[in-house]
């Protein structure tokens, strides 16, 4: 019941947020929009997003696609490696399927039960090393949004001068330092030790199985170089996707090193848990931000949506999938199974 109206509320702010997005683009002068009602306002603002989503330059919209696919396999490769280190022998097909089912519910499917959660507990139907193949999809996202941060950071010293973006580059470099200090924390098992959760027995003994894992990676230094290498690969081929689709949708003036900064920030605001999939939330966000820059509304949220679209369409592969797989279990038993199974 709780999940249900967390779900609930979470969709109601997502479409208040909306709602306002899009009743608020404005493309020419105020007085265009002055005698328009809410209702007409949105209808007005929605058909000149249609009108740029639609006429995307096909080409440009096409490579886009396939740099995201490319980016997918990227990460799934990620992953195998990552378990391959643990002896975990799950074939590089099935990987490509958990992936897939993983980013299905990461984009597309309004549950309470992320896309991590699901891929791990198919998973673990491979392998007795339950923890250990939980405490890989962990590590495997963190790699992920680091590499992300990572990326941010060593474009942000640019933009510590640059009045638009300086507010931007200065709390990225923040939460890349608390990341750092945390990941430090990680490595140290006496410190950790003294967190009340690392105790033995119960719940808390499950996650010293997975902290057992996750330390294991300290000496992996080769797998983790690796790892991190194709991270910022495919973050890169992601980032420069929306540079594309902007450009498709007709403004050729935009400054791709302004994305460096930009889509990192996006991202980690969209993964706040306050909306369905971001919903409402990235497209304030994008409008927000690329306002910085003197990107229209429009265009920015234009942006957003197509690049939504574009990724719901491809995660659209796990669909097939999933069903395929499907377990008899409740949405709730798969989160509360990923928690508590240990070896």
């Amino acid at each position: 019941m709780k999940n249900k109206i967390y779900m609930v509320l979470r969709l109601g702010v997502g479409a208040a947020i909306l709602l306002y997005v899009l009743t608020s683009i404005r493309m020419g002068a105020a007085a265009d929009y002055a005698d328009m009602s809410l209702l007409e306002r949105l209808f007005h603002n929605i058909d000149l997003l249609k009108d740029k989503i639609l006429g995307v330059d096909k080409l440009l919209f096409s490579a886009g696609l396939v740099l995201i696919l490319v980016s997918y396999l990227l990460s799934f490769i990620r992953w195998y490696f990552l378990l391959r280190v643990h002896d975990i022998n799950i074939p590089f097909k099935r990987v490509i399927s958990l992936g897939f089912i993983g980013v299905l519910f990461n984009n597309v499917m309004p549950s309470t039960v992320g896309g991590d959660i699901v891929k791990a507990y198919y998973a673990t139907k491979d392998t007795s090393k339950r923890a250990v193949v939980v405490t890989t999809v962990l590590v495997d996202r963190i790699i992920g949004m680091g590499s992300l941060l990572l990326i941010s950071v060593a474009a942000a010293p640019f933009f510590l001068f640059n009045g638009q973006l300086r507010e931007v580059a200065i709390v990225l470099i923040l939460i890349f330092v608390l990341a750092l200090t945390g990941f430090w924390l990680m490595l140290h098992p006496r410190l950790m030790q003294k967190i009340s959760l690392l105790r033995k027995g119960g719940a808390s003994g499950k996650l010293i199985e997975m902290y057992k894992a996750f330390y294991f990676y300290k000496d992996k230094t080769r797998v983790l170089v690796w790892s991190v290498i194709m991270s910022v690969i495919l973050q890169m081929m992601q980032i420069y996707v929306q540079y594309i689709f902007i450009c498709a949708m007709g403004y050729k003036t935009a400054s791709f090193s302004d994305f460096l900064i930009l889509i990192p920030a996006i991202t980690y605001i969209c993964a706040i848990p306050i909306s369905i999939m971001g919903w409402g939330v990235g497209e304030a966000s994008y409008k927000a931000l690329f306002n910085l820059v003197g990107i229209s509304d429009v265009y920015s949220v234009g942006l957003s949506l197509i690049s939504r679209i574009s990724m719901m369409a491809i995660n659209l592969i796990g669909l097939p999938l999933y069903i395929n797989h499907r377990p008899t279990e409740s949405m709730k038993e798969i989160k509360e199974s990923v928690k508590l199974k240990g070896e």
